[in-house]
């Protein structure tokens, strides 16, 4: 995540005349337990109506029984069932308010955490996440199809997912060699190369609303 907000900081002054960003993780001052997360969504809010707004979501989630898609802070509760405690799990409906009327995307490298032949997977059902943040009108990266795995490396530093999105918006991606990378080249880039790094068993998926027209999102030195 750090590497991300590193490289659109680093086109300030070119395509972005101003960009600014809050990071949440446990190596930052505000950590990302459930409170926090929440008193600081009303950043996002700051945001004018001709500005683009980037939203990057990397950590744990899983359905409810109800197959509501829950985001895991640091500080998640269950109950003694296992089910999740909803009171200190993040919603997609308390993500939606700050999105809503601004142009926006959303990366989601979220998934449920699991171990598989000594790989680092993770799988949760990413089209109900999809489902509950269409309201937002947003163009959506999530990091596999449906239910499929999402795999780790400790080589990459995090998931092949994020692997593929950093090294596309630090030049990979600018596929017709414009100096350009657009929405379109990165979803490109990212939907080929994330098979290609798990040996097919990943297919990220990119959601589109309609009426949304190709756009830029970094100019490569």
């Amino acid at each position: 995540m750090a590497r991300k907000r590193k490289i659109f900081k680093s086109r300030e002054g070119k395509l972005f005349r101003k960009v600014n960003s809050l990071l949440i993780t446990d190596k930052t001052t505000i950590k990302p337990i459930y409170e926090n997360i929440l008193d600081n969504l009303n950043y996002l809010g700051r945001a004018g109506h001709k500005d683009v707004v980037l939203l990057f979501i990397a950590g744990h989630g899983l359905n409810d029984e109800r197959g509501d898609f829950y985001f895991l802070p640091s500080n998640a509760a269950f109950s003694r069932d296992g089910g999740i405690k909803r009171a200190r799990a993040v919603s997609c409906r308390e993500l939606k308010p700050p999105l809503i009327f601004l142009l926006k995307l959303i990366f989601a490298d979220t998934c449920h955490s699991e171990g598989l032949s000594g790989k680092k997977t993770r799988g949760v059902d990413s089209d109900r996440f999809v489902k509950e943040l269409q309201e937002a009108n947003a163009v959506i990266f999530t990091s596999s199809r449906g239910r499929g795995l999402s795999q780790e490396d400790d080589a990459w530093g995090h998931g092949a997912f994020t692997h593929a999105l950093v090294k596309g918006l630090s030049g990979k991606a600018d596929l017709i060699k414009d100096n350009k990378i657009s929405m379109k080249e990165l979803d490109t880039y990212v939907s080929e190369t994330v098979p290609q790094l798990t040996n097919g068993a990943q297919h990220p998926i990119t959601h589109t609303p309609d009426g949304y027209v190709n756009f830029p999102l970094a100019l490569i030195d």
